[in-house]
């Protein structure tokens, strides 16, 4: 037998199978890697199961147990036998089985992972059985089956999640952060069945319920707490204009005032399926271009339903990838489909906008002005195939023209954004996007344009101390100990007069309801310049101002027009103290006598 000998590189090991127990584990941690993916899972599987009500319970995060409960069609007994092994299905027999899938789950894979990593109970019941069955299963697959009492349906239960795994376990959050994921989860797969009751409880707690019978927008806006917003959100309808259907859309979308400073909640749903798909996301935000100033995105949440032909979802373990046979025709459905209802908003709100040829033609009632919007249908009409060749091409990289720099970079401008004729000093121009140059009672002043436009937003900030923007929707900051959760609990009234209206949810999450008027920056900047530096209440303040305006104020290389930098620069010399936030020099000084001097002029 070969052993194991010493080389330079270290210990050289002769080549031999792994036991099976061992090659289990390592092959679900590929499919279950924390508790929100057993959830993922499970759901799926109760989903398929034709159930109209689902309830999902964890504890301990779902570290220490994850149960899900439908009234589907139940598992008989041989079905008991066979499902916790590995690549034992019902959803498919053959390979082009995947051509055709119409189910979430299909690879057999999800409840023998489960039991490789965890204790797996299941127990289900098929109606027209006498009484349901048992079945305890764990990486041995030494599995025990024997009768139970259920009235029908399937209760599956995992616990003590990677006990047998110690590898996997040590990388896991705390319970706080993973409850956060698994309820992230239940809330993506309960989005787009709105004809199932969805229930998640946690810890004994009732957290969620979707009833059945939703529209897609009542439950979307649900899931996000935007019940109060309702009015502002639309569903809008894109269908396939060939005689044979191969694919339709629904979009969820809330109006111009509904606003995120990251795409955090534009969400791609096909088939059901959640997915991440760039060029979708691209549709959205080509779609709403001119409609959201400031660099701001929509909340969106598009709803793909297309022919399992024309998709593989067969590419990663999560299926949270998918490939399309050809997503032209979806892209520039998206695209034209929000860009067609903003016009028509634009409209409704005297907008000069000018209407251009749409693609669509509206087919259902819309009321401009209406303060409850009304669901929009467009059908896609008089597109060719031709059509989509040609738009597809244009709308993956849209040319977009240069926007205003002042509404990017928050430079105000006095009077409707005149320029007053006279200012106590000549603008020359800029040298290398990085300085602006400008003459001043006989003196050149070089001025750091980013520094400068930096304290200019960091005196804004200070000043607008306690005054407070609403936020439609709450930013989550979650914390990975109990020593982060004292810290923010002992800094919540400095953050309070800050403008930041913060609050436990529960263990390990914590919601801002408001922040401040001129803060710039999204959650995780937030949770970054709050959490990462840990500054006394005293400190705070000014760390988050100075964080703030500099992602705000305008960069090196960024092209200021005249108009911006003429502003910039009367902002920037009524400077009580020219320097940034960080202790730079805004500006440089040249004296008419030191650049004689320089040149050896007298």
């Amino acid at each position: 037998m070969n052993k194991p000998f010493l080389s330079s590189r270290g210990i050289i090991r002769p080549v031999k199978n792994l036991t099976p127990e061992v090659a289990r584990k390592i092959a679900a941690g590929e499919v279950i890697d924390r508790p929100n993916a057993v959830v993922r899972e499970l759901m799926d599987n109760a989903i398929d199961a034709g159930a109209d009500t689902i309830t999902v319970e964890i504890t301990g995060g779902g570290i220490d147990s994850i149960c899900v409960s439908d009234d589907g069609i139940g598992l008989s007994k041989e079905d008991l036998e066979h499902c916790a092994k590995p690549h034992a299905t019902s959803k498919i027999e053959h390979e082009t089985d995947l051509l055709k899938l119409s189910t979430l789950g299909f690879r057999g894979e999800a409840l023998a992972s489960i039991a490789a990593v965890s204790r797996l109970d299941i127990t289900s019941r098929r109606i027209e059985e006498k009484h349901g069955w048992h079945l305890h299963a764990e990486v041995t697959q030494n599995y025990e089956i024997e009768p139970a009492i259920l009235e029908k349906g399937t209760r599956v239960q995992s616990s003590g999640l990677f006990e047998n795994f110690p590898a996997r376990r040590l990388f896991l959050k705390r319970p706080a952060s993973e409850g956060s994921l698994c309820r992230q989860t239940f809330i993506e797969k309960a989005l787009p069945f709105t004809n199932i009751a969805f229930r998640l409880l946690a810890d004994n707690s009732a957290k969620i319920f979707f009833p059945a019978g939703q529209t897609k927008k009542e439950r979307f806006t649900q899931a996000f707490s935007l019940e109060n917003q309702n009015s502002v959100f639309s569903e809008l309808t894109a269908s396939d204009p060939s005689s044979e259907p191969r694919w339709n859309i629904s979009i969820v979308i809330g109006d111009t005032e509904v606003t995120r400073t990251d795409r955090k909640l534009i969400h791609i749903y096909v088939n059901n399926r959640k997915i991440n798909e760039y060029s979708l996301i691209q549709a959205v935000e080509y779609g709403c271009e001119g409609c959201f100033p400031n660099a701001l995105h929509p909340v969106c949440c598009v709803f793909v339903e297309i022919d399992p032909s024309l998709v593989d979802f067969n590419i990663h373990p999560a299926k949270r990838e998918v490939r399309f046979k050809d997503i032209g025709p979806v892209h520039h459905a998206v695209s034209t489909t929000l860009r067609s209802f903003f016009r028509q908003h634009s409209l409704s709100q005297n907008s000069v906008i000018p209407v251009e040829q749409d693609f669509f033609t509206r087919e259902s009632s819309f009321y401009p002005g209406s303060s409850t919007p009304e669901k929009k249908t467009f059908s896609y009409s008089s597109v060719t195939p031709k059509d989509f060749k040609q738009a597809s091409e244009y709308s993956f990289y849209p040319n977009t023209s240069l926007r205003s720099f002042n509404k990017k970079t928050d430079i105000e401008h006095t009077e409707s954004g005149r320029i007053p004729q006279k200012d106590d000093f000549t603008y020359f121009g800029s040298f290398e996007s990085l300085f602006l140059l400008a003459e001043k009672d006989g003196k050149l002043y070089i001025i750091d344009q980013h520094a400068g436009h930096e304290r200019v937003l960091f005196n804004r900030f200070i000043q607008a101390q306690g005054k407070k923007q609403e936020l439609l929707i709450p930013y989550i900051i979650t914390t990975s100990s109990d020593q982060e959760d004292s810290y923010l609990d002992s800094i919540t009234s400095a953050l309070d007069e800050a403008g930041f209206a913060i609050s436990q949810r529960e263990k390990g999450c914590w919601e801002v309801k408001s922040v401040n008027v001129q803060w710039q920056g999204n959650e995780n900047d937030l949770e970054k310049d709050i959490l990462e530096k840990k500054l006394n209440p005293e400190d705070l303040t000014r760390s988050i101002a100075a964080s703030a305006a500099c992602r705000a104020a305008v960069k090196d290389k960024d092209y200021l027009d005249t108009s911006s930098a003429i502003e910039l620069i009367r902002q920037i010399l009524s400077l009580e103290d020219p320097h940034c936030p960080h202790g730079r020099p805004v500006w440089t000084i040249i004296t008419k006598e030191e650049l004689f001097e320089r040149v050896k002029r007298t």
